[in-house]
């Protein structure tokens, strides 16, 4: 979740006019001790980057000199990963990998691979909503490969 101490450090930055980035560390507790399902790790990190971006929305004026400093995983504005384990990624980087792939442009893929974007393997197709022919894009793309590899 969201301390008291990030709320310090976000009203500090844009009281100094930085903009906020935000890290979503220990996914190694996540996947081993609390062994959370994929779309219930990816409900945990939308509730912290909306929390995190409520904190920032009371503390920032859009209209100053900053602009829009909400955080976006789809904007590469959010990492994720292990501190302890020694490794990180954001969604470029798996858009990076995919992007040949799907035949889809980079910006694009970052976009579909957070929020209410879904894959259906059978018809190839990106629906914004959940049926039982797909799943949800970030847990089929980022999530699963990460899962795989901590249960080899």
């Amino acid at each position: 979740g969201v301390c008291v101490q990030t709320e310090t450090v976000l009203r500090q930055a844009i009281a100094e006019r930085i903009k906020p980035i935000l890290f979503m560390n220990k996914m190694d507790r996540a996947l081993l001790e609390l062994q959370l399902e994929a779309e219930e790790l990816y409900q945990t990190f939308q509730r912290i980057v909306e929390n995190v971006n409520v904190i920032i929305a009371t503390y920032n004026d859009d209209g100053g000199p900053m602009g829009e400093v909400r955080v976006d995983p789809s904007k590469g504005s959010v990492g994720f990963g292990s501190g302890l384990h020694g490794w990180a990624f954001t969604l470029k980087q798996f858009s990076e990998m995919y992007a040949d792939k799907f035949k889809i442009d980079l910006v694009k893929l970052m976009n579909r691979l957070w929020g209410e974007n879904f894959f259906n393997p059978q018809t190839k197709k990106w629906p914004k909503q959940k049926d039982d022919d797909n799943k949800r894009s970030f847990c089929m793309y980022v999530l699963d490969p990460i899962y795989k590899v901590f249960d080899a």
